[in-house]
């Protein structure tokens, strides 16, 4: 709308007058002050710590690339993040994402919310670790036990095994529940009948200390055989997108 604007009405008499209204009616940028008021209407618990943290991400946005965020996304993440302050991981992944709904450059989804809700930190620490980028595969390993001549698939000792994590999850031993998990999200997704070239991948997998005490587990016996999987996960174009929305 233009700063002046002009409105043609008709009078008593049936003439037209010209009022012109004055003011600048141009929403541009990031109201600062409109941020914070959905923060004292919306914002439960923590407003203050929350207004901080409001405050601080503002500041970081370079003016030309602000933008007012949509309210069914910086209503949920405000509020989830007041309910995750004890939670480092969970917190930045959070902030991260209230950066992005606020810069214009960023493409965010409105579940990505729920996502995050539906996350723990050693699954955002992997996510963090992978470039933002779909079609990257990592390979990951089912191990299957059969005893003698078993026919079929056998049974599966371990399911989508992947040592991605092990450096730095606080609890690796569940980082085929967290590609599960993931997978189920659409953040990654597993191809069926398919394989990497390259076997040093998956030599290194089915050779790894948690793999190797897992078969140890099971009474020595030259009945049983152990097969392998070989399969990888990539990021899907989904998964990408959430990735550089919850980053820097």
């Amino acid at each position: 709308m233009e700063k002046n604007q002009e409105q043609k009405i008709k009078g008593n008499h049936n003439t037209q007058q010209i009022i012109t209204i004055e003011g600048d009616y141009n929403v541009v940028g990031l109201q600062k002050d409109d941020v914070m008021n959905l923060i004292q209407a919306y914002c439960y618990t923590d407003k203050e710590q929350i207004v901080d943290i409001v405050k601080e991400t503002i500041e970081s946005i370079n003016e030309e690339d602000g933008r007012m965020p949509e309210k069914r996304i910086f209503v949920p993440v405000i509020q989830q993040l007041s309910y995750s302050l004890d939670d480092e991981y969970i917190k930045n992944t959070y902030r991260k994402l209230l950066k992005s709904s606020m810069n214009r450059k960023k493409t965010i989804h409105p579940s990505f919310v729920s996502i995050i809700g539906q996350l723990n930190s050693d699954e955002i620490k992997i996510l963090n670790k992978l470039p933002n980028v779909a079609n990257i595969p990592f390979p990951i390993i089912d191990v299957r036990m059969k005893v003698g001549q078993q026919e079929g698939n056998g049974i599966t000792l371990i399911r989508n095994f992947s040592d991605i994590g092990y450096d730095i999850c606080d609890d690796p031993g569940n980082i085929c529940a967290y590609i599960e998990n993931m997978e189920r999200l659409k953040l990654i997704e597993i191809p069926t009948m398919l394989t990497l070239t390259n076997k040093d991948v998956y030599t290194k997998l089915k050779q790894h200390p948690a793999v190797l005490n897992t078969l140890a587990k099971n009474v020595s016996s030259p009945e049983l055989k152990y097969e392998y999987d070989e399969k990888f996960f990539q990021l899907t174009q989904f998964g990408a997108q959430f990735i550089n929305a919850c980053s820097e």
